[in-house]
């Protein structure tokens, strides 16, 4: 009897354990799955150890803040490179997922920042998210902030703050060191304008993750001078960078466009170009500009306020095989507007010693992309004054070269980079000072005909721009070039084989150029830049990570320069 309702009560208690462990499979089979996917790395060293790390950190808390179980870390590395990798809703059915997660890091000096992108196959739709931190110490921060910005989209109560939330309840007064704005600057800024930001903002504690380069800015629509861009005097300490943009930089300039004092930044694709104001480090759209037809490509873009109106005017230079097609807009109070369009020739605004800001251009050629002789030209029609020719040699083209006093005598000198990359110093009468070895300069932007080699008629590189500033305050301006990590880059048409390049500052020492400073190797395709206010900007283009969404992508990084 005894022996009987001790069996009943072991069957008993294995019954309930069954039913509890049964309970708790199910529960556990009802959560959703999400795979996280191995996150690429743009970095210039060994740094392969933060690729785990921030993925194993992802899954851990995201796990535990979401309810989802986290599956496939193996399989999901082993099926990155298969045909379906392109296709997200094909991946997760591979790997019975309803939500898939991949990313990329980015290194910048001491910095770091992480990129993700969710897909949730049942919405079939996807989110974005952006962490950044200061150096590696902070990084366990930016990961944890992250996490909680994907648990929160995941369980469907975003916590993310929006520019609403964000904004102050007054505007601050203007800034009494700005010029107060002419009549016309009254009416609506292109901030009002675009009341949709291109990506969701950071949430106020992310800020605490942002170099201390890039105090806080608000992010409502202000009239004053932005002030956002606080230059550190440690340049190694100030390496910061946006979030991705979905798009293929091909040139970036920096200006005031709107008379406000401050400075947006300007990002040209092939044909679409768009203003951006810089907040917290992140880029937000603030403005279009009129963009070029579909049939030419852009090659150029400059920023210049020639008309002395304190407004700067965007200069464009496209191209259609070997036919230029150029013009010009600007901010008109409401609206961008062109002031001269349609223009046969090559034009870029050039700041000459002596002569001070103008416009140049060059003539297209009748058996390639251009005619020897860079002219004055007119900054309000853009035509050509083939009366006043700049003294320069007939090989070099409009976009090769620039002038400065690189000595301090007061005299002018011309830095030029030639087609196959090596930089020059000619003196005022055209006498090579001094000739480089290294390779700088190449880009993927070309005039003339596409597949053509570089070194015929038919194509001519457009190199990355040259600048010179007096950064050091010794009287003397130095020359900012961007150095290939290969001649072989000329000849490649892929954006890795540009990856690896580095932004230098170099110094005259009386014989010869020095390098001042480097950014350091960069990983990713330095398609553009531009020096603003002691500070350098980079338009970079990288792969899409993962492969999930295909294609390229690009940001903007940015280099403190003062105190050198």
């Amino acid at each position: 009897m005894k022996i009987s309702r001790i069996f009943k009560r072991c069957c008993l208690i294995m019954l309930a354990t069954l039913l509890v462990g049964s309970l708790a499979h199910a529960q556990e089979e009802s959560k959703p799955r999400l795979v996280i996917l191995p996150f690429s790395l743009n970095a210039p060293d060994d740094s392969d150890y933060l690729k785990e790390g921030v993925r194993t950190m992802l899954a851990s808390r995201i796990a535990a803040r979401a309810g989802v179980v986290v599956v496939g870390g193996v399989e999901a590395a082993d099926l990155v490179g298969d045909r379906d990798e392109r296709d997200p809703e094909a991946l997760a059915g591979k790997l019975a997922a309803d939500l898939v997660l991949t990313g990329s890091i980015t290194v910048l000096g001491p910095s770091v920042s992480i990129d993700a992108r969710l897909y949730m196959v049942e919405k079939d739709i996807s989110e974005s998210f952006f962490a950044a931190a200061e150096n590696q110490a902070r990084l366990i921060g930016a990961v944890d902030l992250m996490a909680t910005e994907v648990s929160s989209v995941i369980s469907g109560e975003d916590h993310r703050p929006s520019r609403e939330e964000e904004a102050p309840a007054e505007l601050p007064p203007a800034s009494s060191e700005s010029p107060a704005p002419a009549p016309e600057d009254q009416s609506l800024h292109p901030d009002r304008i675009f009341k949709k930001p291109v990506v969701v903002p950071p949430p106020a504690e992310a800020l605490a993750e942002v170099p201390a380069a890039a105090p806080s800015v608000p992010t409502t629509p202000i009239p004053e001078p932005e002030s956002g861009q606080a230059s550190s005097p440690d340049p190694a300490l100030s390496a910061t960078r946006s979030q991705f943009l979905d798009l293929e930089i091909q040139v970036i300039d920096a200006g005031d466009l709107f008379g406000e004092g401050g400075k947006q930044i300007v990002v040209a694709e092939k044909q679409k170009i768009t203003a951006f104001r810089r907040d917290n480090g992140q880029l937000r759209k603030v403005a279009e500009i009129p963009e070029a037809p579909r049939h030419v490509r852009i090659v150029a873009l400059n920023l210049a306020d020639l008309n002395n109106n304190g407004r700067a005017e965007v200069y464009v230079s496209a191209v259609s095989g070997n036919t230029p097609y150029s013009y010009a807009a600007e901010w008109d109070g409401r609206q961008f507007t062109k002031l001269f369009d349609r223009q046969p020739d090559y034009l870029r605004p050039l700041y000459v010693p002596g002569r001070g800001w103008g416009l140049y251009g060059q003539q297209a050629g009748f058996e390639g992309p251009v005619r020897p002789g860079i002219y004055k030209a007119d900054s309000a029609t853009g035509s050509l004054d083939l009366d006043d020719r700049f003294a320069i040699p007939d090989s070099v083209n409009l976009y090769e070269f620039v002038p400065g006093d690189f000595t301090g005598d007061g005299r002018m000198e011309i830095a030029v980079q030639t087609q196959d990359g090596k930089l020059l110093m000619y003196n005022g009468e055209g006498e090579v000072l001094w000739r480089g070895s290294n390779d700088y300069g190449y880009t993927r932007r070309f005039l003339g005909e596409p597949y053509s080699g570089s070194g015929n008629n038919e194509n001519i590189q457009v190199p990355t721009r040259l600048v010179v500033e007096d950064l050091t305050g010794n009287g003397r301006q130095e020359l900012v070039a961007m150095e290939n990590p290969s001649g072989m880059a000329a000849l490649l048409k892929t954006i890795g084989s540009f990856v690896g390049g580095s932004v230098k500052v170099l110094s005259w020492n009386g014989v010869t150029f020095t390098e001042l400073w480097s950014s350091g190797e960069i990983g990713g395709y330095v398609a553009s830049f531009q020096v603003e206010d002691a500070r350098l900007h980079l338009g970079l283009v990288t792969e899409k990570s993962g492969g999930l969404f295909a294609g390229l992508q690009s940001y903007v990084a940015s280099y403190g320069l003062a105190g050198l």
